[in-house]
């Protein structure tokens, strides 16, 4: 995926392979950490551009990224979390406990872990959903503003306990009040619940995915079928051996 001024490299699985992004590197944190954290671009500061966690411990809170930078989730929990200006959150373990507001077409993605508080996105944000879980009150709901946009891969999907089919949804859909719960499988195969509301052109995406009912054993990219890519990379492999002594390998 490619932010504006930021070239972000992101494998689905949750991993965070790499970023650049203005002159800023790549920080990675396993360890407890505290409060009132800042995410920029350097501008003498020395500030990282690029942050991965991975704590120990069970905390991250007051956290603030702008222009364009990344926070990349692990592990452990997060909270009270504010995005400015073309920035990205992607949650892979672990849970956000808080309030998460997006500004200025800032992004986020879920591949795991859960959120159990309020979203708001402003100003054409985005956030993406393929997996985790949820668990909140109805006054604790995700809200999209101004032209954003939430997406979300799965199947199953009602909305207000109606069928809902994949394709896109507006206000004029979706009930704004009382919040509608959204419901479905996602992708990574977790039951998901999500109170909504959508305003000012902002729009709801249903994305319907295909079940993997039983992956094959070959099945070596893990996308539930055995092909010329799986192939490829058993191929790539052939006849290695990393036994020592190496006369122990063709015996």
């Amino acid at each position: 995926m490619k932010k504006q001024g930021c070239a972000v490299f992101v494998a689905l699985s949750g991993l965070m392979v790499g970023s650049v992004c203005g002159q800023g590197g790549v920080k990675i944190i396993d360890r407890d950490w505290e409060e009132d954290f800042e995410i920029r671009n350097p501008d003498g500061t020395g500030k990282y551009s690029f942050v991965q966690v991975r704590p120990q411990g069970d905390l991250l809170r007051e956290t603030k990224i702008y222009d364009s930078c990344v926070l990349a989730l692990q592990g452990g929990e997060i909270r009270s979390v504010y995005m400015y200006n073309n920035s990205s959150l992607y949650l892979d373990e672990g849970h956000i406990k808080g309030w998460v507001y997006l500004y200025d077409n800032s992004y986020c993605s879920f591949t795991g872990g859960g959120f159990h508080k309020y979203f708001r996105l402003y100003g054409f944000s985005k956030m993406e959903l393929f997996g985790g879980e949820t668990s909140y009150d109805d006054d604790e709901s995700v809200k999209a503003y101004d032209n954003s946009q939430i997406v979300v891969y799965g199947r199953h999907f009602e909305i207000g306990g109606e069928h809902a089919p994949s394709g896109g949804y507006t206000a004029k859909r979706v009930l704004e009040y009382p919040s509608p719960v959204l419901t479905c499988i996602l992708q990574d195969g977790h039951e998901f619940e999500l109170y909504l509301c959508l305003a000012n052109e902002s729009r709801l995406i249903l994305v319907e995915v295909p079940t993997c009912l039983s992956r094959p054993v070959m099945d070596i990219n893990e996308d539930c079928k055995v092909d010329m890519s799986d192939f490829a990379i058993f191929a790539s492999e052939w006849m290695t051996c990393n036994l020592e002594p190496q006369e122990e390998c063709w015996e």
